[in-house]
């Protein structure tokens, strides 16, 4: 509490038994020690930055590794051929949709959404099959890319674990 809530206190319960309640007197005297408990004691000098998964990942530069690895996965692994086949054989600009998009997902700026509207994930992969091949090998993927860049431990099994959430929902065959 700030010392202007503690001198309302003192002078409160000074007055409070020396004099009789007085409507006024005792809605100035709520009105101070409401105010003094509503401020925080002490003020943060500075901001503190929010801790989100993309600054625990490293940023726009490891979101960009990450994406690179995904894809070098996704050209050399057997059980993601069929997955691969869903894409472009050039996938630079589908590389440059998945940073915007994983960076906003993160929790970095909304240049994704800036730039392409609501994302729409379902929507945007209902013309392609997707059962629980396809989503286990994109999920295979995503683990080898987590790997191959280094990534913590327990950030990386956060992230999984919300990747299967999103990865499942794409399901849209029961193959």
């Amino acid at each position: 509490m700030k010392p202007f809530g503690r001198v309302c206190r003192a002078i409160s319960a000074a007055l409070a038994c020396v004099q009789p309640d007085n409507g006024r007197l005792a809605a100035w005297f709520g009105y101070c020690i409401d105010r003094a408990m509503d401020t925080p004691a002490t003020q943060p000098s500075r901001p503190v930055p929010r801790e989100t998964h993309f600054n625990r990942l490293g940023g726009e530069t490891a979101v960009i590794r990450l994406v690179d690895a995904f894809y070098r996965h996704m050209d050399t692994r057997a059980d993601a051929q069929r997955i691969r086949a869903m894409h472009h054989p050039d996938l630079s600009s589908t590389k440059a949709v998945l940073v915007l998009y994983l960076c906003e997902w993160l929790g970095a700026d909304k240049q994704y959404s800036a730039q392409r509207g609501q994302p729409r994930l379902h929507t945007r992969h209902a013309p392609f099959a997707i059962g629980t091949a396809e989503r286990d090998a994109w999920l295979a993927c995503m683990r080898a890319a987590f790997d191959d860049t280094g990534v913590a431990p327990a950030l990386r099994e956060e992230l999984m674990q919300a990747f299967f959430k999103i990865a499942d929902r794409m399901r849209n065959t029961q193959t």
